[in-house]
């Protein structure tokens, strides 16, 4: 299982970086963002491996992180000062 919180780090910083260089308020770049984010939950879908521990495991891993990078680097979900 750790493979799939593995999957999900790098899914999740992979997502908020693309998100730290391409930041414009237009809807396309959220699309991507969250087409990023999920492209591990959608390749297991395909493959028919999906399952509820496997999807679990893979959200436990991109969140935090993925967070992370918001709050950190791009400082859009941060608190206000």
């Amino acid at each position: 299982m750790i493979r799939y919180a593995l999957a999900g780090i790098a899914a999740g910083l992979a997502s908020a970086t693309y998100l730290a260089f391409y930041y414009q308020p237009i809807l396309l770049n959220g699309a991507v963002h969250a087409a990023i984010f999920m492209s591990g939950i959608i390749a297991m879908y395909f493959a028919k491996t999906l399952t509820a521990k496997k999807a679990g495991w893979y959200v436990a891993g991109a969140l935090p992180v993925h967070f992370a990078v918001h709050f950190v680097v791009i400082k859009d979900l941060s608190l206000p000062a």
